[in-house]
């Protein structure tokens, strides 16, 4: 079940960049989370989850010069994030997350990003996921990650024409699970947003910290 998972989110994704251009559909960049998040990064080192075509923040926190690594399971998505920017296989890796994460090195890692991604995992990952997740970054480091009110689990068929895997928990299990973990909260923003498909809803940003 989980490599036919996989093969779905990437089949969709593969799909949607070669007839669309289609990478994230909202992008974080311009929100003062974010802007918190670089800021409190400092220039240090970010490994950005479920990048896309690195449309959304991945080629904004190249160009503001940080030392930034986008993984994405899709091989269209990043050969697009790629041509987006100069030199960008310097910064663009295909990969799974949860099995990339165990590959990183322990308190190597100043900064984390998952915008609209985490929940094309399984639900049963990710509390070893985010474990994962403490320990590649190094004490003080941030996590900001995106998050659904309420929690879903299922198929789509209609994703802009491919199938598609989603997997949510609520913005409430974010903060009882990463506090469980270890993390602090340090700020959450809600907005309210619509789908290229017209689609509306609503989205949770969290910016949490490992203690120094």
């Amino acid at each position: 079940m989980k490599e036919d998972i996989y093969k779905i989110v990437e089949n969709g994704y593969n799909n949607v960049v070669k007839e669309h251009n289609y990478g994230k559909t909202t992008s974080g960049k311009e929100l003062d989370i974010f802007k918190l998040f670089k800021a409190s990064v400092g220039k240090g080192k970010i490994l950005e989850l479920g990048c896309g075509n690195g449309t959304s923040i991945g080629h904004d926190l190249i160009n503001s010069g940080f030392d930034y690594t986008g993984l994405d399971v899709s091989k269209e998505q990043i050969k697009s994030a790629i041509s987006g920017v100069e030199n960008g296989e310097k910064y663009f890796v295909i990969g799974q997350m949860t099995e990339y994460v165990k590959q990183v090195e322990s308190c190597s890692v100043d900064g984390l990003v998952t915008m609209f991604a985490d929940f094309h995992e399984p639900r049963i990952l990710r509390v070893q996921l985010y474990t994962d997740v403490y320990n590649l970054l190094k004490p003080g480091g941030y996590v900001l990650l995106t998050s659904h009110p309420k929690a879903w689990e299922g198929y789509i068929d209609d994703f802009m024409g491919s199938k598609m895997y989603y997997s949510t928990f609520s913005g409430d299990w974010y903060k009882i699970t990463m506090r469980d973990l270890g993390f602090e909260m340090i700020d959450e923003f809600h907005r309210d947003w619509s789908h290229r498909e017209g689609q509306k809803e609503k989205e949770i940003f969290y910016l949490f910290r490992k203690p120094e």
